[in-house]
């Protein structure tokens, strides 16, 4: 996005940048997809995963 876009909602993603520095952040247009995707990689990862991992 350029900058001029991006002026008009600085001060709504100034905490999202912030907690970026500590932490992953997750951002996506539709958050529930997102988050429905997310949950269904990690039960994938995790089955593929050891019992003593």
């Amino acid at each position: 996005m350029s900058s001029e876009r991006l002026v008009g909602r600085r001060r709504e993603e100034t905490p999202l940048r912030a907690a970026a520095r500590h932490a992953r952040i997750i951002k996506s247009g539709n958050m529930s997809l997102g988050v429905n995707l997310l949950a269904s990689l990690v039960r994938k990862a995790a089955a593929a995963l050891d019992a003593d991992f």
